[in-house]
């Protein structure tokens, strides 16, 4: 799984440079860095990097499904016919 991180150790930094690390090269573009190896992570999160996550919205499909007979749709799927020739 890939790690994605920022510097935000100081405010200038080049737009373009490369960490050498023990198990990869990070390549860090516009201060944003991604990583492989959880260890590489760590390491940088001691230099002045900080993790990026991505947030992901949680659907509760039970919740969906009760909303949908209350406003009155068919949350059902149809299947449609297929023409011959």
């Amino acid at each position: 799984m890939p790690y994605k991180l920022k510097y935000v150790g100081n405010i200038y930094y080049p737009k373009y440079f490369v960490i050498p690390t023990y198990y990869e090269n990070v390549k860090v573009i516009d201060g944003i860095a991604i990583v492989e190896k959880e260890v590489t992570k760590d390491r940088l999160l001691k230099e002045g990097f900080v993790l990026i996550e991505d947030k992901k919205e949680v659907i509760d499909l039970e919740k969906v499904i009760e909303e949908e007979k209350l406003e009155g749709k068919d949350s059902s799927f149809k299947k449609g016919s297929k023409k011959t020739k």
